[in-house]
Formats: structure tokens, C-alpha cells, sequence
């Protein structure tokens, strides 16, 4: 607790209500503080959680408005091969259908 005094360690020593009451304020404050640090810390772990999953969110926004993208590109691309067939070979697929 921090009582003893490493230059007389043989000698009788007294506390008084002062010293011991000072001591407890020491230790509670560890004790509060030590507390404050873990709160913190999980905070921080938390804050970390969830820029991560936000992350994971937006990267999958990307993926899905690229897969979209592409999508259309695909569809645009088959309808311009559509439009430079030759009129009979349209025909021929719209009859097939």
C-alpha cells in the first residue's frame, strides 16, 4: 500500500489516519484509472468493429454498382451488334422467338 518505509525496514513503524487514508486515495485512483483505460480500450476496439463493417459495406456497394455497371455495358454492347446485323439474319432470330 505504500505504508513502509524502505530506510527504517527493521523498526517499528505507526500510521497514522492520515497516511493510510491518503494510501486508499492513491489506490482508488489507480483503480479508477486502470478502470477509465479498459472502458477506453474497448472503445476504441468498437469504434474499430464498426469502421470495419462500414468498410466491408461500402466495399460492397463498389462491387455491386460495378457488377451493374458492367451489366449494362453488356446489354448496350448486344444491342449494338443487334442494330449492325444484316435486316435478314433479324428476321430469321425474331421468327426463331
Amino acid at each position: 500500500m505504500g505504508l513502509f518505509e524502505p530506510d527504517c525496514p527493521g523498526q517499528a513503524q505507526f500510521f497514522s489516519p492520515s497516511k493510510i487514508a491518503a494510501v486508499r486515495e492513491r489506490l482508488k485512483a489507480r483503480e479508477e484509472e486502470n478502470e477509465r483505460q479498459r472502458k477506453e480500450k474497448e472503445e476504441r476496439q468498437l469504434q474499430k468493429a464498426i469502421e470495419r463493417e462500414e468498410r466491408a459495406q461500402e466495399a460492397q456497394e463498389r462491387r455491386e454498382a460495378a457488377q451493374r455497371k458492367r451489366e449494362a455495358k453488356a446489354v448496350e454492347r448486344r444491342a449494338e451488334q443487334e442494330q449492325k446485323k444484316p435486316p435478314g439474319k433479324q428476321k430469321r432470330q425474331q421468327i426463331d422467338k
